[in-house]
């Protein structure tokens, strides 16, 4: 189990940047499309943070996670709404080229 543990970290780590990063930029300046905010220099979005980084382990972590998105459970749709842009940008790209998606046989 613990050849596991580091990747098992490294997925959640990610997921749960991007749950991060899509309150503190609510917070920061919700006007901007995510993949454009920048919340560092919100002081709204840095105390909102501390606030949930000093719990340290007195809570679960899903108690923690809570303190700062409202939300208990790990989710991938921040990351998604993140890379949307880029998203249209490459099926427009794949479109226009007349590329097909998948191995070349």
């Amino acid at each position: 189990m613990i050849l596991y543990t580091p990747f098992f970290r490294y997925y959640t780590r990610t997921i749960l940047q991007f749950q991060f990063v899509e309150t503190l930029c609510k917070i920061a300046d919700p006007d901007v499309p995510l993949h454009r905010c920048d919340f560092s220099g919100s002081k709204a979005g840095g105390e909102k943070l501390s606030q949930m980084l000093k719990l340290g382990s007195s809570l679960p972590w899903p108690k923690a996670l809570k303190a700062l998105t409202g939300d208990e459970e790990m989710s991938v749709t921040p990351l998604l709404r993140f890379f949307e842009p880029l998203k249209k940008w490459l099926e427009h790209q794949n479109k226009y080229n007349k590329d097909k998606i998948g191995w070349v046989i």
